[in-house]
């Protein structure tokens, strides 16, 4: 279990919330984590290709970490070509065929 503000912007107590299984490692960012569950569902076929994957609030709920993470987390995926991204709409899960590891 983990503390964090809750939602409704009250600073003056912390609220419990369960582990998602994202921790943060002394090597790696919480965003990098972050990206590699989303990239082990797409990879598994959780989210087929084509198909619209959580919002970045569903995901920051799930995995308990800020919007700006999973934001940070989606444009790490966007510039390996795992998703893309319609504005005002969401994001999309790439087929394999178009992934990449390194950004050009």
């Amino acid at each position: 279990m983990g503390l964090r503000r809750p939602i409704d912007g009250r600073k003056d107590r912390l609220v419990r919330v369960p582990d998602r299984g994202i921790s943060v490692s002394n090597r790696r960012k919480r965003y990098q984590e972050v990206a590699d569950v989303i990239r082990d569902r797409i990879a598994r076929g959780e989210w087929q290709p084509r198909s619209q994957i959580p919002s970045q609030v569903e995901m920051a709920k799930e995995f308990g970490v800020s919007g700006s993470t999973v934001s940070d987390a989606i444009a790490h995926l966007r510039e390996r070509r795992y998703v893309w991204t319609l504005p005002h709409k969401g994001s999309y899960a790439r087929p394999a065929e178009h992934w990449r590891e390194e950004p050009s």
